[in-house]
């Protein structure tokens, strides 16, 4: 009696274990998952010449729209003016917006020459569009000077002209535009400070 409840052990011990002779062979281990290392393209240098350039060319362009918005936004919402000084307040603003477009000539005007054409041709649309704006102000300004206060013709002709001018700067708002996608450009202006706005 002994050994047969023996056998029956040893039996129920092989199929727990499932090691003994005739047991279920176990699952063979999964294999191990493939990795494939692959390597981004080296990401080209700037180029130190063209990001000088580039901080320069951004500061004069973004500078102009940032000290005309500070002087608008310094404004009184709600004004009521006399019609002397209604016409005081439109000589400075026209005075004012000569002033900011005169400072971006100049800045734009004191880059250095560049021997990339994309760069130069960028420049003189800028240099012309930021002159071209200046001076039709300044000449309307002169004109709204030259009369006494109460003329409405020339408050409309002035008003007119200076809006039209802001306008015509707004479309130059964004530096990099020309540029387009050309990556030795967008690789200088990050490493430009000036190309990053912040208001």
């Amino acid at each position: 009696m002994k050994r047969i409840l023996l056998a029956f052990t040893t039996v129920g011990a092989c199929v727990a274990l499932a090691g003994c002779t005739g047991g279920t062979p176990a699952a063979p281990a999964a294999p191990a998952p493939t990795v494939t290392l692959t390597t981004s393209p080296a990401i080209p240098s700037a180029d130190p010449q063209l990001v000088t350039w580039l901080n320069g060319f951004c500061g004069a362009v973004h500078g102009y729209r940032q000290r005309s918005n500070a002087y608008l936004e310094a404004m009184p919402a709600n004004q009521t003016l006399s019609v002397a000084e209604a016409h005081r307040a439109t000589s400075k603003d026209m005075g004012q917006f000569t002033a900011d477009a005169g400072q971006a000539i100049d800045e734009l005007k004191a880059l250095p020459a560049l021997s990339d054409a994309q760069a130069e041709t960028a420049k003189k649309s800028f240099l012309d569009k930021f002159t071209a704006a200046r001076d039709s102000v300044a000449a309307a300004k002169a004109k709204l000077d030259a009369t006494r206060p109460g003329n409405d013709a020339a408050e409309s002709a002035a008003t007119d002209a200076l809006a039209a001018a802001r306008n015509d700067i707004g479309d130059f708002s964004d530096p990099l535009k020309p540029f387009g996608e050309a990556q030795t450009y967008i690789i200088a202006a990050i490493n430009a400070p000036k190309c990053k706005p912040a208001s």
